[in-house]
């Protein structure tokens, strides 16, 4: 019920945008971070801007461990991670209009508990549907 109700008001892309972006330096770290910028989620797929090439070959030996930790973080709602050279300034970035675009989705600091209920909601159904299938 709080799920839909999540869902419904939100979207689930833009409830996992908003927990990426609010953890993005303690999910990857605060070298990574200074590098990267998350900028738009779309269909399961989490766009991550990288400010060069360099960075973006460093990214391919921890491609995996950020997708995990953004898999768990968003309790599947983002479920593969694209990183594309782009980043020259934060203010050259613009949102995109056909997306979450994660500049849009700004949380307010009291909605903590909301997404911490979306995330015990997810998880109870993720539990029921492995229950189920056995």
């Amino acid at each position: 019920m709080i799920e839909s109700e999540l869902t419904r008001l939100a979207g689930r892309e833009r409830v996992a945008a908003a927990l990426v972006a609010r953890r993005w330096s303690h999910l990857v770290g605060p070298e990574l971070a200074a590098h990267t910028m998350p900028d738009a989620v779309q269909n399961g797929v989490l766009t991550v801007l990288v400010r060069d090439h360099i960075w973006l070959q460093q990214l391919a030996y921890f491609r995996t461990e950020i997708t995990r930790k953004v898999i768990h973080v968003t309790n599947g709602a983002i479920r593969r991670i694209f990183f594309q050279v782009g980043i020259r300034d934060a203010a050259a970035l613009k949102p995109r209009s056909d997306s979450a675009s994660l500049e849009t989705v700004k949380a307010p600091p009291d909605t903590e508990d909301v997404f911490e209920a979306f995330h015990r909601v997810a998880r109870a159904a993720e539990r029921r549907r492995k229950r189920l299938e056995v």
